[in-house]
């Protein structure tokens, strides 16, 4: 675990560095967080990783400027900051975080920026349950379900707001029409989940919690709240004979884990494997395509639909 004293002496390094470039000479690149022009004039607002990131962009409009912390194809849950991502955080207004755990290296962060940094934790407020295991914590993936993610926005317009009260009419504006897309989405996923010959689905990890719960869903994850987790052969037999059980057709796998797990699984009782995607941030290749929060959420319900025999 990193300690404050080590974020303090890279931070302290790195504006070292910055101070004792000769003038006139470039920035060095950042593949996280590229410097902006417009960073002087507008508040900078800093999300931690993607489905946040859109939230706040999409608040702060033209008002603000917004960077993702985590950078494209990245995992958040066990993300390394740079020495320029500290020193980013160091000079935003405002930090937007998920938290129930979910960035644990942000929250050893956040204690070590100054008092003008506002930190918004979007699950502020919100009931959060346990993960499928009891040893695990708190579920964090709640922007998978599009009403606790109105609720998150909530939270993130309350931040924008308390920093830059100047421009709040247009903060409540642009969260007001973000809702509205939010309220859309899940009136998407009600209609199409209503009637399906399944119920239940197996995926790799246990991100769909909230999202089942919504929908009366019931997700079998073969790995717990860490995506990266191994399952054991016990759990292994176990998910298979609850696919033949069940006749799931489709196994789950999302696109910044390897999936051969699920390939595994899949193969052993005849079904096919299809991306049920946490948005826990997106490729390269989905940023260049345009992809979005709402676009990947879209396709997650496509799968589903198929997976569960949706009508």
């Amino acid at each position: 675990m990193r300690s404050a004293a080590w974020i303090a002496a890279i931070v302290a390094l790195g504006l070292a560095a910055c101070s004792s470039r000769p003038a006139g000479s470039p920035s060095a690149p950042q593949a996280s967080l590229p410097p902006s022009p417009a960073a002087a004039a507008r508040p900078l607002a800093i999300a931690s990783f993607y489905p946040l990131y859109e939230f706040t962009a999409r608040i702060a409009g033209d008002h603000a400027e917004v960077r993702n912390l985590v950078s494209a194809g990245a995992a958040p849950h066990d993300y390394e900051p740079t020495a320029q991502d500290l020193i980013a955080l160091q000079s935003a207004r405002l930090v937007v975080y998920n938290g129930a755990g979910f960035e644990p290296w942000l929250d050893r962060l956040l204690p070590t920026l100054p008092p003008s940094v506002k930190a918004v934790k979007a699950t502020e407020g919100l009931r959060l349950v346990k993960g499928e295991a009891d040893t695990e914590g708190l579920d964090p993936h709640v922007w998978l379900d599009p009403v606790l993610a109105q609720r998150q926005v909530d939270n993130i317009l309350a931040g924008f707001v308390a920093a830059d009260p100047g421009h709040r009419a247009a903060y409540q504006a642009n969260a007001a029409r973000l809702k509205v897309d939010l309220v859309a989405l899940h009136d998407r996923f009600t209609r199409t989940l209503r009637a399906c010959g399944k119920r239940a689905f197996i995926t790799t990890h246990a991100a769909f919690g909230y999202l089942a719960r919504r929908y009366g869903l019931t997700m079998m994850p073969i790995t717990g709240l860490t995506p990266e987790a191994e399952p054991s052969l016990a759990r292994m037999r176990e998910v298979i004979n609850l696919a033949r059980t069940h006749d799931l057709r489709v196994i789950y796998f999302e696109t910044l884990v390897s999936p051969k797990v699920a390939e595994t699984i899949a193969r052993e009782v005849g079904a096919k494997t299809l991306v049920l995607n946490p948005v826990e941030g997106l490729t390269p290749d989905q940023r260049a395509g345009g992809a979005t929060y709402f676009t990947v959420m879209d396709e997650n319900l496509r799968h589903l639909a198929e997976g569960l025999d949706c009508r």
